[in-house]
């Protein structure tokens, strides 16, 4: 009785968009997921518009143009979310102010650090996960919804002024290696304070625990490596 009901289509038509939507959310591996049934509801309800505008029609009108309002209903948003997900991606990459990639390749054949998975303490933490699929790092903390004490901690390390508390967070998460993109600033670290942990990392004021590192001359303008003393 329900599939010939005049609700059957609108209802075909949400599930479609949220599995297209569903679908463009998982590709895009972010906190979008769960927003994909908004857009679900809200195409089902054009295409519930566009049936009562097409009732009068012909059938040999209304079905095409239903198909092709389907279609477009469907199809439209899930480009569209895929479209946002890869000018992201590009945006995060664009100039190569940070070349995490290259970063990652120098990391894997140097393997600067002690034992097979040294801990991380990256400057932005939007970049961590990246390096953490491209190499055997671990790092504090990446930009998810969980290990929310270990974001606090990394943003207390790189926004301290003293040193002290950032030496205790270093030790405390026993971090072997701090990477800060010179490519770009973090405004919430306050990079206009010198004597935070974050801009010293930046102008190699650092304190005598950490040891600059090296880089090719690819990374070297882009990037700076420091290695904890003994780790």
């Amino acid at each position: 009785i329900w599939w010939r009901d005049e609700r059957r289509l609108p209802a075909i038509q949400l599930v479609l968009v949220a599995a297209f939507l569903l679908i463009a959310a998982l590709m895009h591996a972010r906190l979008n997921v769960e927003f994909a049934v908004a857009p679900a509801i809200i195409c089902s309800g054009f295409f519930t518009l566009a049936e009562i505008r097409l009732k009068r029609s012909s059938r040999l009108t209304r079905i095409p143009a239903l198909a092709l309002v389907a279609v477009a209903l469907t199809v439209a948003p899930f480009f569209a979310a895929a479209a946002v997900s890869k000018l992201a991606t590009a945006k995060s990459t664009a100039g190569a102010a940070c070349p995490i990639r290259e970063l990652a390749d120098w990391m894997n054949t140097t393997h600067p650090g002690i034992g097979p998975s040294p801990i991380l303490l990256t400057d932005d933490l939007s970049y961590a996960p990246e390096l953490a699929f491209r190499t055997g790092y671990r790092f504090v903390a990446g930009p998810y919804h969980r290990g929310a004490q270990a974001m606090f901690d990394a943003m207390d390390a790189l926004t301290d002024t003293g040193g002290a508390l950032a030496r205790e967070i270093v030790d405390k998460r026993r971090i072997a290696l701090v990477i800060r993109c010179t490519g770009t600033s973090v405004f919430r670290l306050n990079p206009s304070d010198p004597h935070s942990f974050y801009a010293k990392l930046g102008s190699g004021d650092t304190p005598d625990w950490l040891k600059p590192l090296a880089l090719q001359m690819n990374l070297s303008g882009h990037f700076k490596v420091y290695e904890v003393v003994g780790r």
